[in-house]
């Protein structure tokens, strides 16, 4: 911050030296973990603005601590506050310039402190520019869930609700939620047709929720292939193999003359076994052998 009292010279006043934390931060207390790229700003924001705001620094960045003149009628004292100024400029410019990825920093080369370098950030991924919305907005309503798993498609639905609410035009919660339903694909029609006969309309929060659940059931239907026991019935001979469809009680397996069918006959195969059992039942005369 600035001190606003000032220094009389004849009839020409001067501004005060600007009053500087004290005593100077010389490294960073928290290491930021997610470097700056083209497409996270809104994740890369709330991990530095804490650590300026805990130390007293971020008015370096928004401008309100100017840099006093080395000129100032004031001696030894003025031209003291002037260094220390630069040096707590300049490190500050450092953590930026650290917590970007190559990419970003290239764009930055020609920023000399951490006032004009922040600018240039909020100018770049923070804009509130007619054109920047447009882009967004066109963004969120094109991106499809494809072949993504759901909850890279939410996080990249939330990036994009993000940069729009840091350029100024969030997106209500009810309308995210028609996105995200228009977006999904006939692998969730069922819980798109749920919530649209729903009498209220639920929230984002309710909505991921379910998405995350109903993934969630998908991945326990799938049932992994046992690697042993009578079950694991897995052959590779001649021109093929035998892999299971059912596992537990009614899996039959093959006869000497292949395969039975539902009518009682049986088609052919390329393994044979002594007897014809269950899965899941345990009997010595009826373990299988395989031949090729």
């Amino acid at each position: 911050m600035t001190n606003p009292t000032s220094n009389t010279d004849g009839d020409n006043p001067s501004p005060a030296p600007t009053v500087l934390p004290s005593p100077i931060v010389t490294s960073m207390p928290v290491v930021i973990n997610i470097k700056l790229d083209r497409s996270n700003y809104p994740l890369w924001l709330p991990q530095i603005v804490p650590i300026l705001r805990s130390q007293n620094l971020m008015e370096f960045d928004d401008g309100t601590c100017v840099c006093p003149s080395p000129t100032l009628t004031g001696g030894t004292a003025a031209k003291t506050a002037y260094s220390t100024w630069i040096q707590q400029d300049q490190l500050i410019l450092s953590w930026i310039n650290s917590s970007l990825t190559p990419s970003v920093l290239s764009t930055l080369s020609r920023n000399q402190n951490a006032h004009t370098s922040w600018q240039a950030l909020e100018s770049r991924y923070a804009s509130t520019s007619q054109n920047r919305i447009l882009h967004l907005r066109n963004e969120i309503f094109r991106t499809m869930k494809g072949d993504l798993s759901i909850n890279d498609y939410l996080d990249q639905m939330n990036a994009s609700a993000d940069n729009l609410a840091l350029a100024g035009k969030p997106v209500n919660d009810d309308e995210l939620v028609q996105i995200i339903m228009n977006s999904l694909g006939p692998t969730y029609d069922m819980i798109v047709s749920a919530v649209q006969t729903h009498d209220t309309p639920i929230t984002y929060d309710t909505l991921e929720a379910l998405l995350l659940t109903a993934k969630r059931q998908m991945v326990e239907q799938v049932v992994p292939m046992p690697k042993n026991g009578p079950s694991a019935f897995v052959a590779t001979c001649g021109h093929g193999g035998f892999h299971p469809r059912n596992f537990g009680r009614g899996a039959v397996l093959p006869t000497r003359e292949g395969f039975p069918n539902q009518r009682g006959g049986s088609s052919r195969g390329t393994l044979s076994t002594q007897h014809t059992t269950n899965f899941g039942e345990s009997s010595a005369s009826a373990t299988p052998r395989i031949v090729c």
